[in-house]
């Protein structure tokens, strides 16, 4: 009796720690601004979207891929904190201006790519899911504007 319960002890105590470690890492915070956080796989989005609109394979070119990495993550960084000063002074876009900008986005991707047909199969997604997906950037990119402009003036 005394064996089984030194067992099941010993199984309760380090099966929870062998699942522990058996985890993958998903996705890695790489910066906090404010409140906001970047994550690892969101520098790679961008990157990797920035290396193909500059012709930058980046299976081939990994110096040049780091680069664009680190350049993104500063203005990954500065975009943040102009995010949260927005926040700060309260300032906001209308829906309106958000669907403008995004559909002018979509209909630019468009016509890069030949097609509706051509975006959705780039992306993997219907276009109505990719205006959901780009949403939330299409308007953080509108505040970062907002507070860049008024910077200015």
């Amino acid at each position: 009796m005394k064996i089984i319960q030194t067992l099941v002890l010993s199984l309760a105590f380090f099966l929870p720690l062998q699942i522990l470690t058996a985890q993958e890492v998903l996705d890695r915070i790489i910066a906090v601004v404010g409140d906001r956080i970047i994550l690892q796989s969101e520098l790679f989005q961008y990157s990797y979207s920035l290396a193909i609109q500059l012709g930058i394979d980046p299976q081939k070119d990994q110096a040049k891929i780091e680069e664009l990495r680190g350049e993104t993550l500063q203005n990954l960084v500065a975009q943040k904190v102009l995010l949260v000063k927005a926040e700060e002074d309260s300032i906001i876009v209308s829906d309106k201006q958000v669907d403008a900008l995004l559909e002018q986005q979509i209909n630019q991707m468009v016509q890069q790519a030949g097609s509706e047909e051509k975006v959705e199969e780039f992306f993997g997604l219907t276009l109505r899911q990719i205006r959901r997906d780009f949403r939330k950037d299409v308007e953080e990119r509108l505040l970062v504007d907002m507070v860049s402009n008024r910077k200015r003036q």
